[in-house]
């Protein structure tokens, strides 16, 4: 009876241990799903499906923000010169001149292949302008090197400010 009791016990223990780190495992798994339901692997922003969430939340709670949507000059003509690994690079290195560049409370995300969207609450236009300025110019200004070469690029974008009546 004793023996046998011991080790019932010793299983249920080992069978709570074990089920304790599949449970979190489990809830890992969960969390890296739901990162990765609204990111994009490639850049770490946003993804076009969160921006559309964010973007629905803020008209539906009539809140002021102005959109800027970007895209990278002749990006087709990175991948094609210097091949996808030096544009996947270039991706990257922008989006973190886009992130580190906005104030907490503003969203950037890649809204398609070499397309930016960002949003910039409570702000004027030609605050968000200055914003935006400062982002072009330091792409302009970098050199982005991908195996020896260095490549130059810009970017082109346009702004809207969102109604009182969105």
């Amino acid at each position: 009876g004793i023996i046998f009791l011991s080790v019932y016990f010793i299983f249920v223990f080992i069978f709570l241990i074990k089920f304790r780190i599949n449970s979190k495992s489990v809830q890992k798994a969960q969390e890296k799903l739901l990162y990765y339901s609204f990111t994009d692997e490639l850049t770490g922003l946003y993804n076009r499906r969160q921006m559309n969430e964010i973007l629905s939340t803020k008209i539906k709670n009539s809140e002021e923000f102005v959109l800027i949507l970007g895209d990278i000059d002749n990006f087709k003509n990175i991948n094609d010169e210097f091949g996808h690994n030096a544009g996947d690079y270039i991706l990257k290195e922008i989006s973190l001149i886009m992130k580190t560049s906005l104030r907490d409370d503003d969203f950037a995300s890649r809204w398609g292949g070499e397309e930016f969207l960002l949003l910039i609450n409570n702000t004027e236009l030609n605050d968000a302008y200055k914003i935006m300025e400062r982002i072009r110019k330091k792409i302009e200004n970098k050199a982005f090197c991908s195996n020896g070469e260095i490549i130059k690029t810009t970017m082109t974008y346009g702004l809207s400010k969102s109604s009182e009546n969105s």
